[in-house]
């Protein structure tokens, strides 16, 4: 705790030991196409991630949405059931390990053990949060592949349709 804020050391100093600890990051790792039945997985029980970056929670949402969506299709008459998980399968896997491998690299990135190179990723955050455009432009996308809607999220009211 070398060089932690001195309100950080006093607050694990007068902690009871049983209530804090540290564990290690793990992702899952990437599946294989698999074939798909009228079971399916959503959220963490198929890409569990690290807790870089806020994503977890809404990728299980996005999941659900997609999931939903493909569902009330099939409710409709507008595709059979193993059509409607095999696609909510084979775009989730795209986008969710997607951003499961970006967490994975910020999240190296984020531990990395150099003084030097923790001083000058310390240096370029102070830098972006004075300057606006360059937080714009240094940060504005960073998420953009993982995050980018898909036909389903598309959410101009002349596209919206009730499900």
């Amino acid at each position: 705790m070398a060089g932690w804020h001195p309100d950080l050391i006093r607050l694990a100093a007068e902690a009871n030991p049983g209530t804090f600890g540290a564990f290690p990051f793990a992702a899952a790792p990437l599946p294989g196409p698999w074939t798909s039945s009228a079971v399916t997985v959503l959220g963490d029980a198929i890409h569990s991630m690290l807790q870089v970056g806020g994503m977890g929670a809404n990728l299980a949402l996005r999941d659900a949405s997609l999931l939903s969506r493909n569902l009330a299709a099939v409710a409709r008459g507008d595709m059979p059931l193993s059509q409607a998980i095999g696609d909510y399968e084979t775009d989730m896997r795209d986008y969710a390990f997607s951003a499961v491998r970006t967490a994975l690299t910020n999240e190296r990135l984020g531990r990395n053990a150099s003084p030097v190179a923790q001083s000058a990723m310390r240096a370029w955050f102070r830098l972006c949060g004075a300057v606006p455009a360059l937080k714009r432009v240094g940060f504005g996308n960073s998420w953009a592949k993982d995050a980018r809607p898909r036909p389903w999220e598309d959410t101009r009211e002349d596209s919206l349709t009730m499900l």
